[in-house]
């Protein structure tokens, strides 16, 4: 795995687990095709590194491209579909970048859904045992929704102020979390499982996402997913079955979805039951071996 020494990428890597037996090459910039090894397997994670990997000698390996979502947010959508369109064998994590590619006339695509960690993601509080309470995450990117879910629940604090409403993220609180939020800066996977299972309801108000994990990991845990159509969700989540689900950036229909929820025990236990079974078949174990078989024949095709 290669990353870029930036001020946010220094050794070692903190914001996500790394089984020792990954070598990590911490790299400059490009061209940097000099300082990889050889191999069976080159694969891009983002437009990026896909417009340099495309460029790569073929003795790097067989070049594969990881696509985690329709990158627009900090590059025009014509140098991210061109990019699409390079000679890599594709891999996407989400059912509507699969179709979004098909709608391009590309083959060699193959989706391989994300997954959850059910060993840090895990009942550890009956559902039906939590008071009426709101947890939701806070990000400063536009279009991960905060600014939609905070009207949302500014609207719910209104009107039933006694229900809590807890925000969480890697950022510091900003100026416009008003302070009847409660806040958890940066919280440990361990107390972000907590967080999951003291709350009823997980709130996601996401324009557009590859394949959301906060929802899947709360939906695990037992809340009930009250969202938005950010089509990555959809590859678990079914409006009136295991979740509830609004169209993107309409605060109103995402109040009453969560009104539903308050006042209906019968409809968030239905939910809260369906969503944690639903989650079960999302397994890092499974989508780990089919991404390496995946990569195996294309290996042994080029052999």
């Amino acid at each position: 795995m290669r990353l870029w020494k930036s001020a946010y990428w220094l050794t070692p890597i903190k914001w996500q687990f790394v089984d020792t037996k990954i070598r990590l090459l911490y790299l400059p910039g490009e061209p940097a095709s000099h300082a990889i090894p050889s191999g069976d397997i080159i694969c891009a994670t983002s437009w990026e590194t896909a417009e340099d990997t495309g460029e790569y000698p073929e003795h790097l390996g067989e070049k594969c491209y990881l696509i985690q979502h329709f990158e627009t947010w900090n590059s025009r959508k014509e140098r991210v579909l061109d990019t699409w369109r390079l000679p890599l064998h594709k891999i996407v994590i989400a059912r509507w970048l699969l179709e979004m590619a098909q709608s391009m006339g590309l083959d060699d695509v193959v989706h391989i859904p994300n997954a959850i960690d059910h060993a840090r993601f895990y009942l550890t509080r009956q559902p039906e045992s939590r008071q009426p309470s709101v947890l939701s995450l806070y990000h400063h990117f536009p279009w991960k929704g905060t600014e939609d879910a905070l009207t949302a629940l500014t609207r719910l604090h209104q009107e039933r102020p006694s229900v809590p409403v807890t925000f969480f993220g890697a950022e510091p609180r900003g100026p416009d979390l008003p302070p009847w939020v409660h806040y958890h800066h940066d919280p440990s996977q361990d107390q972000l499982r907590e967080l999951y299972n003291q709350h009823m309801i997980y709130v996601s108000a996401s324009w557009a996402e590859g394949w959301p994990s906060p929802p899947a990991e709360a939906m695990a845990c037992g809340a009930v997913f009250v969202g938005t159509n950010s089509q990555g969700c959809l590859d678990y989540a079914q409006d009136g079955v295991n979740a509830l689900i609004s169209p993107p950036r309409n605060p109103d229909s995402l109040y009453r979805h969560i009104l539903m929820v308050l006042d209906n025990p019968a409809l968030a236990a239905s939910l809260s039951r369906q969503g944690r079974q639903t989650l079960l078949s999302f397994t890092w174990e499974h989508s780990g071996q089919a991404f390496a078989q995946h990569l195996r024949k294309i290996a042994g095709a080029s052999s």
